[in-house]
């Protein structure tokens, strides 16, 4: 940049400055209205002097006739100077042939008169008053003057002549006129001036400043290939290469800043995606995390519980081991009184079989007195009923004996039945202390494990409010985040649209685009003929359906529906290859209501609009096909517009086939 800087410098050295052409012709312009002014001036004085006295010698010529030819004295001279004297300081007199300035001496003019016309011309010259100088007639005219009257007497050997001051009324009457001359002639050469400089500031100035304003207004409308160089030697030839510098500099810099944006648009794109899905998880971590902490807080309600009725499970534990040890020493009590019972009843066996002993005594005792009294006759017939009644008492006795043997025993046999369970429920009385013993213990634990899984859980549980805390403070950053590179996305692609409307695009791109506009143009005509399969003509249904904002009738192509049917834009963009898009004409309004366009955030442009402001706007209304470059929701492309027209040929909405411009320039 410092070279071509160097180079303008250089170049502005070598030329004719605009400045000094100017300022050449102006003060040319300048000195030739003052010499005209000047000449004038000085010819209309020199006139209207000339005039004065020719009409002063014509009229007074006879006086002068008196004076040459009468005798001359001072007293003479006084009265004719007198009487001729005219204004306020006006006065004449003879001079010589030569027109010199001295006034005539001798018998003409005294020195008193010639004193007093130098004294009148001294003192107005002293004091730079310029309206005082003497003006002497022309000789030849004046001769001319007494040859008509006859005035030139042969024997005087002196000619007459005349001399005048310059006379207030006349002087007065040359100042208004000399100055309305002045005026005139200002305003005349200023005119005469004004068309010079005027044709000279069109030819150095409008002319190639009329160039630089067509050319920046090019420039404002975005395109940047313009060229301000001129064909010029002065100052604009310099200025057009400095701005051809700017421009080719800006175009650059705009260019970078193009594809810059591009680069950063797609990986804003990334960006985007990575802070959503991070949104999203922070939103999903968020619910996580306040079900944990629902579940912790049940958890430790749970565990508070459970710490509770491990409190009551030890205290019931302990009163168990206290039943159980009480239990355990009664049965041992039983168990010794039931030992104590079995040795009683062995007792009262041995007892019973004393008495089955004498009961079968007594039985033989009474069969030996049966014996005996029936030996004896009648005299032992009482006694053989005594004898059987003691045997009958004898068999009851062995039977009671036997039956209470019989009990007995069997309640030796429950005894020991009931010994055996005693010493079994002892025994598992023991084992039950020993269990409630080692029960106690692990309740004891368990309570004190609850209680330190309850300080645990809520350690866990502040932990878990902690991260609740944290994950709700990341969901607003998040989304902060989110809505700052919202913010960003929008701002990226304000300027992203707006620096893509100027035009840096080099020739060979241009040329590309071209070409891609006549492959857009060729499948245009193929995606109309794909649209004779579906139906003869696009047509509007009575059914309303809303595509976000807008209430709008259904669009159909015979028996499909084209009014927010997503699925046919992809059908006939895999056909063309490329982008595809049907708008709705709504009001003042193109309305996307099927599209493969997609928003920042991956989700189908559906509902976006294009407005009335715009060119392609314009032209399909009007019925017309746009090919160029548009901004399509977030990026520029190379696109086509058509005209959708039903049977009536009334304009229904638009089709829009594009192809993204990124790729070339990122090329």
């Amino acid at each position: 940049m410092k070279k071509k800087h160097k180079k303008v410098t250089t170049e502005k050295i070598s030329k004719q400055s605009i400045q000094i052409e100017i300022s050449i012709v102006v003060l040319l312009s300048t000195v030739f209205l003052l010499g005209i002014i000047s000449f004038g001036i000085h010819y209309i004085q020199i006139r209207q002097f000339t005039k004065v006295t020719d009409t002063l010698i014509e009229s007074k010529i006879d006086d002068l006739n008196f004076l040459v030819n009468a005798e001359i004295n001072k007293e003479v001279i006084d009265q004719c100077i007198n009487r001729f004297r005219f204004g306020k300081s006006g006065f004449c007199g003879i001079v010589t042939n030569n027109r010199s300035s001295d006034i005539i001496q001798n018998t003409v003019v005294n020195n008193q008169i010639t004193d007093k016309m130098y004294e009148y011309s001294n003192t107005m010259a002293t004091t730079g008053k310029k309206i005082v100088s003497f003006s002497y007639l022309d000789y030849n005219v004046m001769i001319k003057n007494f040859e008509a009257s006859d005035f030139l007497a042969s024997d005087i050997q002196w000619e007459s002549g005349f001399i005048a001051y310059r006379p207030d009324e006349v002087f007065e009457k040359i100042i208004v006129f000399s100055f309305v001359f002045f005026i005139v002639s200002s305003l005349a050469g200023l005119f005469v001036i004004y068309f010079i400089f005027k044709g000279l500031l069109r030819r150095l100035v409008l002319k190639p400043l009329k160039g630089f304003i067509d050319k920046s207004l090019n420039v404002s409308y975005g395109d940047l290939t313009i060229n301000f160089a001129v064909n010029t030697t002065n100052e604009f030839h310099t200025l057009g290469v400095a701005f051809s510098e700017t421009i080719t500099t800006l175009k650059v810099l705009i260019k970078k800043v193009y594809i810059t944006l591009m680069v950063i648009t797609r990986n804003l794109r990334t960006l985007y995606t990575s802070s959503s899905a991070v949104e999203e998880s922070a939103h999903l971590q968020v619910e996580k995390v306040e079900k944990t902490v629902k579940s912790v807080e049940n958890q430790n309600k749970m565990v508070e519980r459970i710490a509770n009725e491990s409190d009551k499970a030890n205290k019931y534990a302990a009163i168990a081991l206290e039943k159980a040890n009480v239990g355990m020493e009664s049965m041992i009590n039983l168990k010794d009184e039931m030992t104590k019972i079995e040795k009683s009843s062995m007792e009262i066996s041995e007892i019973i079989n004393m008495i089955n002993d004498i009961a079968e005594q007594t039985n033989l005792l009474s069969l030996n007195a049966s014996i005996e009294s029936a030996r004896a006759g009648d005299a032992g017939r009482g006694f053989n009923i005594v004898a059987g009644e003691i045997r009958k008492l004898a068999e009851k006795s062995t039977q009671a004996a036997d039956r209470i043997h019989s009990l007995i025993t069997n309640n030796n046999n429950i005894i020991k039945v009931g010994v055996d369970y005693t010493n079994k429920t002892t025994t598992v009385l023991k084992e039950i202390s020993q269990s409630n013993q080692i029960i106690t213990g692990l309740v004891n634990n368990i309570s004190d494990e609850v209680k330190n899984v309850r300080n645990g859980t809520t350690e866990i549980l502040n932990s878990v409010m902690y991260i609740s805390e944290k994950a709700h403070q990341n969901l607003e950053q998040s989304e902060h985040v989110g809505s700052a590179i919202d913010d960003f996305v929008i701002q990226t692609i304000e300027l992203q649209k707006f620096v893509g409307k100027f035009d840096t695009r080099s020739q060979k791109i241009k040329d590309n685009q071209k070409q891609i506009e006549a492959v857009l143009d060729a499948k245009l005509n193929e995606i109309q003929s794909v649209f004779k399969n579906y139906g003869k003509n696009f047509l509007l249904s009575d059914d309303v359906i809303r595509i976000e904002l807008f209430k709008l009738k259904e669009l159909w192509i015979g028996k499909t529906l084209i009014t927010g049917n997503n699925d046919f834009a992809d059908e006939i963009s895999k056909i063309a290859t490329c982008s595809f898009t049907i708008f709705q004409l709504s009001d003042n309004n193109l309305i996307r209501v099927a599209t493969t366009v997609k928003n920042f955030d991956n989700s189908r442009a559906v509902g976006s609009y294009i407005d009335e402001s715009t060119d392609v706007f314009q032209k399909i209304v009007n019925g017309q096909t746009y090919f160029g470059r548009v901004f399509v929701v977030n990026r520029w492309y190379v696109a086509v517009y058509s005209p959708i027209i039903d049977s009536t040929n009334k304009i229904l909405g638009a089709i829009y086939l594009g192809l993204p411009e990124e790729n070339e320039f990122l090329e």
